[in-house]
């Protein structure tokens, strides 16, 4: 977002703001606060944020932005109601077009945290492999 801060879209910042951060420190607070925006939008929306900054289709990342959308829910379910899933859970995974799962326990089995880190490490691997051919210096 550095390189390309046009991506930003629109955020505000007073004129005061701008003249004590300088230019850098201002362009951060804008970044921060577009990326913080992104987080908490609905997982499809969160996805296709992510994908449009980096200009990659989400139709690449779609069938692994499933599995990531479903471990963030669990990991929400674990956090705020005790493992036990709930209807925020099932929507969250079918809304990216996932399925939910019949357990209502959602504790984290070896097996689960084992398919996890290679869904994840997928995901980095797509993302870092568009970028490296995307955004690379020339020389």
């Amino acid at each position: 977002m550095r390189k390309y801060p046009e991506k930003i879209g629109k955020t505000t910042i007073t004129v005061n703001d701008l003249i004590s951060r300088g230019y850098e420190s201002a362009l951060e607070f804008a970044i921060d606060k577009k990326l913080n925006d992104i987080f908490y939008l609905p997982p499809k929306k969160y996805g296709e944020e992510i994908c449009n900054f980096i200009s990659l289709n989400y139709e690449i990342l779609k069938n692994s932005w499933v599995a990531f959308t479903e471990m963030k829910a669990r990991r929400d379910i674990g956090v705020h109601n005790n493992w036990i899933k709930n209807q925020k859970y099932i929507e969250r995974v079918t809304e990216v077009g996932g399925v939910s799962t019949t357990d209502e326990f959602l504790g984290i089995s070896n097996q689960y945290f084992e398919d996890s880190l290679k869904e994840a490490l997928s995901i980095i691997d797509i993302i870092a492999n568009h970028c490296e051919s995307k955004f690379a210096e020339t020389e």
